[in-house]
């Protein structure tokens, strides 16, 4: 967990990689961005822990027409075969078949 950075709430909003969500006409609720450099897998329990602490933050912000998620699309979690796949199915499990999807990658 030491080795990423997370941002949360306005400091999010605030990240310059975000402001052009700031020009579309819709409420931007930003939850949590954890970032790494790249450098080996990523405990299973850190892993949990942040996807823990991202799908509550989502869950308190329903109902929501959707989500964006910018994935780096590499990530390599211990014991699992689909780290991204996992995040984003279980995203859409919290929204609803209803609530738009959008990823893309961060960075």
């Amino acid at each position: 967990m030491e080795d990423f950075r997370v941002e949360r709430g306005q400091e999010l909003a605030d990240d310059p990689f975000f402001r052009h969500l700031k020009t579309y006409p819709y409420p931007f609720h930003p939850t949590l961005l954890a970032a790494a450099v790249p450098g080996g897998p990523v405990e299973r329990k850190t892993y949990d822990a942040l996807k823990a602490e991202f799908l509550q933050r989502v869950t308190d912000l329903l109902p929501l027409d959707g989500v964006y998620l910018p994935m780096h699309g590499a990530m390599f979690v211990e014991g699992m075969q689909d780290a991204d796949g996992d995040w984003i199915g279980s995203t859409r499990r919290v929204g609803g078949t209803l609530v738009l999807s959008s990823v893309s990658a961060k960075r």
